[in-house]
């Protein structure tokens, strides 16, 4: 991704995080949401958006399949969603928390955190998470500061794209 497109994908990543931040603030919940996205020229454009279903882990697969056979004829999409999250500073310490067998929900050391997933069909990625911080008090919440990695992420919802389906071999751009 040249400059210009990552200038424009920021621009993009931070007009939705503004809004996730007013909506929750508001006592909205986000709906897991598909932004199918065009790159015209320099800029990336949304041009369909798709809600897509919480579902527990017995389905999560088959709708994984079908979130890849939504984003295929895209450019790149934008995942977003609010979820659990437990921040691990190393491997061997991710490793330990799934291998403990706690769901993410009932870990004591969890956040609630507001997710944009930017991933093209040339293997870019973006992952920006912020903890939603919530004051019972004041019966308000905000988002914390920006964490961004650009690395490859894994699991059944890390990229939807079909890399035997991609013309562009990964990473090429």
């Amino acid at each position: 991704m040249n400059s210009k497109q990552r200038k424009s994908l920021d621009a993009l990543l931070d007009g939705m995080a503004e809004t996730g931040e007013q909506l929750i603030s508001e006592g909205h919940e986000h709906a897991a949401t598909l932004f199918g996205l065009e790159l015209r020229g320099e800029k990336w454009c949304v041009v369909e958006v798709a809600l897509v279903p919480i579902a527990d882990a017995s389905v999560k697969d088959a709708l994984a399949e079908v979130m890849r056979k939504i984003v295929a004829p895209f450019d790149a999409y934008i995942y977003l969603n609010e979820a659990w999250m437990v921040v691990a500073k190393t491997k061997e310490e991710c490793e330990a928390i799934i291998e403990s067998g706690t769901p993410i929900k009932d870990h004591p050391a969890r956040i609630e955190s507001f997710n944009l997933h930017f991933v093209s069909k040339l293997g870019d990625q973006v992952f920006r998470d912020y903890e939603i911080i919530r004051d019972a008090k004041e019966k308000t919440a905000t988002l914390g500061p920006k964490r961004e990695t650009v690395n490859p992420m894994d699991g059944r919802f890390a990229n939807f794209y079909d890399t035997d389906d991609v013309a562009v071999p990964r990473g090429s751009a």
